[in-house]
């Protein structure tokens, strides 16, 4: 096993927070892009439903990884209308979404 300094540690933690985002195919959209959630992110949805059961988590969750080519989000996790829109998607289209989300996490760190 190669032990590894900070900031070899701190080099290789810049290039997976830089991931560009990944097309995914999904069958009657086309091609999406899709970026991954970092850290934060996760955070934050996960203080919003803290204290209540909420059913829009997994839509708001697809929200914030739909963006375009440069990682820009299109769909606003707070909008309601969005999010609407989102949870009426048949759940496996939105699941390839997710899938590519953390392919896409995978493949970084095995770049590594």
């Amino acid at each position: 096993m190669i032990c590894m300094n900070r900031d070899e540690l701190i080099a290789k933690m810049k290039v997976t927070a830089a991931q560009k985002p990944t097309a995914v195919t999904v069958p009657g959209w086309g091609k999406v892009w899709v970026r991954s959630l970092t850290v934060d992110e996760v955070d934050a949805q996960d203080e919003d439903t803290n204290d209540k059961k909420d059913r829009t988590r997994l839509s708001r969750g697809a929200a914030r990884l739909i963006c375009d080519e440069n990682g820009k989000r299109m769909f606003d996790p707070e909008n309601p209308e969005d999010v609407k829109l989102l949870a009426a998607q048949p759940w496996n289209l939105v699941q390839m979404v997710l899938a590519a989300s953390g392919k896409q996490t995978e493949e970084a760190v095995a770049g590594n």
